[in-house]
């Protein structure tokens, strides 16, 4: 008889701890859900994206940076925020080499005094990022072989007040 009295005393004890276990378990899923602070959650910037129509220059692109003439544009658009973030872009295909097009925009920020903050120089993938002012811009050139396209890509931002680096 002791023997099943302890038994019983056990299983008492194990079912007191599963309900204790799944008892604290849905106080910490609720209290997550239904007790958090907006406060302390990071909201992503309201963004406004514009298209620019393909014949068009997106705002605030430098004067004079080489855009090749009569080349497809696969992306032409503006990016704004309520805090004055700022960002353009515009990607289009060229028919120069990588090569060529490395050298005329670095050409390009050295002759008006750019600050080149970085750059790298691989056989299908070249970059550089340069600063100026306010401005910031990245120049990427992209061979993908297998299209047989090369890529020119420009993106213009708001050194000072950047939407995403």
């Amino acid at each position: 008889m002791e023997f099943l009295q302890s038994r019983k005393a056990i299983w008492v004890f194990v079912a007191i701890g599963l309900i204790a276990i799944l008892t604290a378990g849905i106080s910490i899923w609720y209290a997550s859900k239904y007790n958090s602070d907006d406060k302390d959650q990071v909201k992503a910037p309201e963004v406004k994206k514009t298209i620019v129509e393909a014949e068009a220059i997106p705002p605030r692109f430098p004067a004079g940076i080489p855009l090749e003439k009569d080349a497809k544009i696969i992306q032409n658009f503006s990016v704004t925020t309520p805090s004055g973030g700022f960002q353009s872009s515009r990607t289009f295909e060229t028919q120069r080499s990588l090569d060529e097009n490395f050298a005329l925009y670095n050409q390009y920020f050295n002759n008006r005094n750019w600050k080149i903050e970085s750059s790298s120089d691989t056989a299908q993938l070249k970059q550089v990022t340069a600063v100026k002012d306010d401005l910031q811009v990245q120049v990427v050139l992209n061979e993908n072989t297998e299209q047989n396209r090369k890529t020119v890509e420009i993106t213009v931002r708001d050194f000072k007040n950047p939407i995403a680096k």
